[in-house]
């Protein structure tokens, strides 16, 4: 089945093409035709490759971790704008930390739901509080002792001597 295709081309490539067709003898769509199948044949390895159409944005929260990897990948290697590749990469990202924040806020609950439960025995812990309080009280009243002893020393009747020698 024949398909009929449309070109717009320059004035002198058409004109190159129709000279080429009268001095081989067939028209100028049987040329045009025969060019594209030895293009076809000759550089089988050029044709682009699928591309791999890209999740719409709204999905990014449902999707699992390594497809959001391999969706990194995709939008990088695309030729849209660099600000909706910008903003697809932010989407991207922050569903990525969002997962991960997720992660740690889930382990963190099951490590503290599973931590084992101390209990706590009040008489023990009244005479650690009482023994403390005596320690202290004890502390204190050696630290009022020597302040005294250090600050106050009163004149012995030597030093008053000295003193009154001193002045006159």
């Amino acid at each position: 089945m024949a398909k009929r295709l449309l070109f717009n081309v320059e004035d002198s490539l058409h004109s190159k093409l129709k000279q080429r067709a009268a001095r081989e003898g067939v028209s100028l769509s049987a040329l045009c035709a025969r060019l594209l199948e030895e293009s076809e044949e000759r550089e089988p390895e050029t044709q682009d490759e699928p591309v791999a159409e890209l999740f719409e944005p709204m999905l990014y929260a449902t999707l699992p971790l390594n497809i959001l990897r391999d969706e990194l990948q995709r939008v990088a290697n695309t030729r849209m704008e660099n600000a909706e590749k910008r903003s697809r990469m932010m989407k991207i990202n922050f569903e990525k930390i969002f997962f991960y924040f997720l992660l740690v806020v889930v382990s963190g609950s099951i490590g503290y739901a599973i931590k084992p439960e101390t209990k706590v025995d009040e008489k023990e812990l009244v005479s650690k509080y009482e023994n403390q309080q005596r320690v202290c009280t004890a502390a204190m009243h050696m630290m009022a002792d020597i302040s005294k002893k250090n600050l106050y020393q009163p004149k012995t009747k030597k030093d008053w001597a000295i003193e009154r020698m001193m002045r006159n």
